[in-house]
Parts: C-alpha cells; structure tokens; sequence
C-alpha cells in the first residue's frame, strides 16, 4: 500500500554527541522539546510502506504497542524527523487517501532497521468520537 508521510520538520538528523541509553542525539531532543532546529519553508513529504509488526517490534527490542506501527524502509532513508510529530500519515487505497496514523516518535531520522513509528488512528477513533462529542 502506498502511503505518504508530510510535515515541516527537519530534513536530515543532527550530527551531535549521542546520548548513550537514550538513543538520541542531544540536538535532536533539544530540536524535539524546544523547536529550534533548522526547519523548511515548503511542505515536505515521502512516500513509505508500512512494516509488518513483528520485524517493527524486533527493530525496537519488544517497545511498539498494538496501537502502534512503522513506516519507511528496512535500509533507512525514508523518514519523519524532528518537528514532523503530531502530523499525518495517509495510504492510498485506491480511490482515495486515508489518513491512517499520526508521527509518533522514532530513533533519529532514516536510519536502517528505526523506521518511524505512528500512532493509528484506527485504536483512537471512539476516543476521538467522545472528546468532539462533548
């Protein structure tokens, strides 16, 4: 299924001192908490394939949830970054686009076996439902 990921964020990792046991460079949890880091003046987007649960759980050692998923690619290179959270994911199905997850989190930005990982939108929909109908 061909799946298309948008946002504002940054367009490449930092290349910052690695925080050991957290996965992260420090610049990229400084551009994640408090929006500084370099960003662009056009809507970007890349086009994704969603991973199948297990290997997205053995690439990040039994952390994804049911409510989660992965989209990029085995070697890297396609990806969220900092400053893309919050924003969509919709797939293609055939006559239309369906927005299908939200940018969660990952570990870095492209790297080979860290695929971005999405919220689905499918787990929160009667949650959703509630909070407007009120």
């Amino acid at each position: 299924m061909k799946c298309t990921i948008t946002g504002w964020g940054s367009t490449q990792e930092s290349e910052d001192s690695f925080i050991p046991g957290l996965g992260a460079h420090e610049s990229s949890l400084k551009n994640a908490l408090l929006s500084d880091g370099p960003r662009v003046n056009r809507l970007q987007e890349v086009n994704v394939s969603i991973l199948a649960f297990d290997v997205c759980n053995e690439y990040y050692k039994g952390r994804i949830m049911p409510s989660m998923f992965c989209a990029g690619k085995d070697q890297g290179g396609l990806d969220a970054c900092q400053g893309d959270s919050g924003g969509p994911l919709s797939c293609f199905t055939g006559t239309r686009h369906k927005l299908a997850g939200v940018v969660s989190w990952g570990v870095g930005c492209g790297r080979a076996r860290k695929p971005g990982v999405y919220s689905k939108l499918q787990q929160h929909i009667l949650w959703m439902s509630d909070i407007i109908s009120q």
